[in-house]
């Protein structure tokens, strides 16, 4: 998967591989040291080549949509747009709730992608993205939104190491090669 990173020198895309192998912390930091990586100048062609597909957010930029381009020889662009609060109404109780919305524009190549499996594709990822418990493999339960943010119930408000988010996450996490134990937060989130 092609992760679409803004450097000052344009745009660039490394690719991520074997994420159906790598659960969602391995995967969170394994996107940073591609990214830091494009922003020092330092990915290869080989680091660039060889995506099927890529993802581009421009929540940290702003806006509500866009029409990401699919990038050849890759077949499909996911674009994730900045989230936000919206009322939503609720048939049950009859009355308008807030609720968060994440934008998202699937493109994709109709030669080798049926728009049908394209529009199952999206509706499982959003499944998947409004129950965050699905992916971090923990008890629903212990999964809340707070203060704009999933957190696990008992972590801590900040856990300073790789192994406390991984321990707290109820996740089997064996380091990446090359990740030295007690990488701070911020590598991955």
């Amino acid at each position: 998967v092609g992760i679409a990173v803004d450097t000052p020198n344009g745009l660039l895309v490394p690719v991520l591989r074997n994420v159906d192998q790598k659960n969602l912390i391995q995967i969170s930091v394994e996107i940073q040291q591609l990214a830091d990586k494009a922003k020092e100048r330092k990915l290869s062609l080989d680091d660039m080549s060889g995506g099927s597909m890529s993802i581009s957010n421009l929540g940290g930029i702003g806006g509500t949509a866009f029409t990401p381009i699919v990038n050849w020889p890759e077949v499909a662009i996911l674009g994730i747009s900045r989230g936000r609060f919206e009322p939503v109404y609720n048939k049950t109780t009859g009355q308008f709730e807030p609720r968060f919305m994440l934008p998202l524009s699937l493109s994709y190549d109709h030669r080798v992608i049926d728009g049908a499996n394209g529009a199952r594709f999206s509706t499982y990822l959003a499944q998947m993205l409004a129950n965050p418990a699905a992916l971090l493999e923990a008890a629903p339960e212990d999964i809340v939104f707070e203060q704009g943010a999933v957190m696990v119930k008992g972590a801590p408000a900040r856990a300073k190491t790789f192994a406390e988010v991984a321990s707290f996450a109820y996740i089997p996490v064996p380091l990446p090669e090359g990740l030295e134990p007690g990488l701070s937060e911020e590598a991955f989130f």
